[in-house]
């Protein structure tokens, strides 16, 4: 409870405007914050493991994806520092294996995190390879982290994978670490059937890379693995890097799908083959390159050969996407390290001579959600501090939320009202959480009658969350919690509801927009119909369109039928004047449910309300901007 406080409170107060030692004294006491947990979750698993309590699940799942969402978390800081972060997985290891996910996770990260930590430039390199199938029919495999860092001294190499143990008190100081990291890593690796060991050299980096034992899981190819591709075999790729495991990467992969990959290793040499005549359907250009970057070079290729209509992709930092002002020489952005799936579809995209694809990007919290996907939420929790911290969370994503001190007091509200979602604390008096989920679920018995239940409590705990799931839970946040894995938990919320259906078709059927019906008001006088065309869009997406959603949500979530579809009724006729025919059709399937008594049919259709008006604003706007802009200048 103290580190929800302590870490949520500052990631809450460093969103707000500060002054420059404000927010330096807010990042250390989240840094801080972040430090403690993790020494105290060490210390928790480290004594787990000595205990003997600690069991590992047995339940297939996607290696690639547990080795990318480990990559995925140390991405940032990579880029930070400049450096490559680059993996691959050889094309004979099973798809998907059976074991425990997390914990296989936890000693990729925390090789990950080492490797970063004591890399000051160049590259960080994981690998996954099969080493033999087993007689019981299991595999083995062996994943390597390797790094370009300070290495480590052979007289030192003994003090490896012991408690509390790291190179020396110097590293401890300079670094930070709790020396629990790799005790953890080996004691795990050996419960997976496996051992862990290293291969360093003192100012030569290091290769640390560890065994398991792991029985194959059905799975289903995927699309981006070896073979040739449709819409990108027989094409050639120009391939520009400067990091020689990346180039080599690159071409594995492109070549795999039928490609040809033409790999040099920085702008001038790629300036040179166009120059001596060479032609290529795309070019891959990486972004941090000495001399001249990939927008640069990509502005010269531009420049030099204007006919050359060449479509290049970006490979770039998680800190750089955005900060190109030549981007629109840009076809498409990736960020590294490159994933697969995202570079085929990317390839496709461009080589079929789509629109420019948007660049892949972190997960950024917006105050929008709400706007876009309207939700009840109850938070159960009875901790104050607690309290407040889960509840400006929301209000970050443009929520609020209704507030229960006990289980009993959350039980008595959702019999009350309909939410959409309940965050619930497990720890609470009267009646626990778990107990609350399971009343909650026996007045409730079909899924789509209640709402979705996320557990909140410290991911430390063994066993918490299976025990959340098992309990009647329908989702889990590990505390203390983040504005991110709230963002996420609503995610999933939303992903498990229905489609929209509206009365008589289609909600999302139909033009967002059509200017006619405003068009026939307006007079010969440009200056004159501009100002009619804004008074009439303001009317309707600042003062009309907003009221009438909030009312007829309020409605809905009050089970009014009657006010739910005379508001409906109204918003619909607005919208069919000024020309909104997508929200009018989505207010008619609102009006139609509310008149026959079905609320439930009427809250799904009104999950499309929000995003209907919004997209008809934007084609406003557009719409406004390319016809007035001059005359409204």
């Amino acid at each position: 409870t103290p580190l929800n406080a302590v870490i949520g409170m500052c990631g809450l107060l460093l969103d707000t405007e500060l002054g420059k030692d404000q927010r330096e004294f807010a990042e250390t006491i989240k840094n801080g914050g972040e430090t403690l947990l993790t020494l105290i979750n060490d210390i928790l698993d480290f004594s787990k493991i000595e205990s003997g309590r600690l069991e590992l699940e047995q339940q297939p799942f996607d290696l690639r994806d547990c080795v990318e969402s480990a990559l995925d978390l140390l991405a940032g800081r990579a880029a930070d520092k400049g450096l490559d972060l680059l993996y691959w997985i050889d094309d004979d290891v099973p798809p998907a294996i059976v074991g425990d996910i997390t914990r296989l996770r936890q000693v990729i990260v925390n090789l990950l995190s080492n490797a970063v930590k004591f890399t000051q430039q160049g590259e960080v390199f994981v690998s996954v390879e099969l080493v033999a199938p087993e007689a019981s029919g299991s595999v083995r495999l062996k994943i390597s982290v390797r790094d370009t860092g300070i290495g480590i001294p052979a007289d030192r190499m003994d003090r490896l994978f012991k408690s509390f143990s790291q190179v020396d008190a110097s590293t401890t100081r300079h670094f930070g670490g709790t020396g629990l990291g790799l005790c953890i890593s080996k004691r795990l690796t050996e419960l997976m059937g496996g051992t862990i060991a290293v291969e360093s050299e003192e100012g030569r980096g290091s290769n640390f890379f560890f065994e398991i034992v792991a029985g194959p899981a059905p799975a289903q190819k995927k699309l981006f693995q070896r073979g040739r591709s449709a819409g990108v075999a027989g094409r050639r790729v120009l391939i520009v890097d400067d990091n020689a495991t990346n180039r080599r990467l690159l071409a594995l992969q492109t070549e795999g799908w039928g490609i040809e990959p033409r790999v040099v290793a920085g702008p001038h040499a790629a300036l040179k083959c166009l120059e001596g005549g060479e032609r290529f359907d795309a070019a891959i250009l990486d972004m941090q390159m000495p001399g001249m970057n990939g927008v640069e070079l990509a502005g010269q290729i531009r420049t030099r050969w204007p006919k050359f209509k060449l479509p290049v992709i970006l490979l770039t930092s998680l800190g750089d996407i955005g900060k190109h002002p030549e981007g629109g020489r840009i076809a498409a952005t990736l960020t590294k390290p490159v994933k697969p799936a995202a570079l085929l579809e990317t390839l496709r995209s461009v080589l079929a001579g789509s629109e420019r694809v948007e660049p892949q990007a972190a997960v950024v919290v917006s105050d929008k959600m709400a706007a876009k996907s309207p939700l009840r939420i109850l938070v159960a929790e009875d901790n104050p501090i607690n309290q407040k911290v889960a509840r400006l969370m929301l209000s970050q994503l443009g929520y609020t939320a209704d507030l229960a001190v006990n289980g009993r007091e959350a039980v008595d509200l959702v019999s009350k009202n309909r939410y959409d979602v309940v965050f619930m604390d497990i720890q609470m008096p009267v009646l626990d959480g778990l107990a609350a989920a399971v009343e909650i679920r026996s007045r409730c018995p079909r899924a789509s009658d209640r709402p979705r239940l996320v557990a909140m409590t410290a991911n430390a705990m063994s066993g918490d969350r299976e025990r959340c799931l098992e309990g009647g839970m329908d989702d889990y946040v590990a505390k203390p919690i983040r504005i991110d894995h709230i963002r996420g938990a609503l995610e999933r919320v939303l992903a498990e509801r229905p489609a929209p259906e509206a009365a008589g078709g289609d909600a999302c059927e139909g033009p967002i927009f059509d200017p006619s019906t405003i068009i026939a008001m307006l007079s010969d006088d440009p200056v004159e119909s501009a100002e009619l065309a804004r008074q009439l869009g303001d009317s309707y997406f600042v003062d009309d369109a907003p009221t009438r959603f909030e009312k007829i949500v309020g409605a809905i979530r009050k089970d009014d039928a009657i006010t739910a579809a005379r508001e409906s009724h109204s918003l619909k006729g607005a919208s069919g004047t000024l020309g909104m025919p997508r929200v009018a059709t989505v207010c008619n399937g609102i009006e139609q449910a509310a008149k026959a008594g079905d609320i439930a049919k009427a809250t799904i259709v009104s999950q499309e309300l929000a995003a209907s008006i919004q997209a008809a604003r934007f084609a406003f706007d557009d719409w406004f901007a390319d016809r007035f802009e001059a005359a409204a200048k």
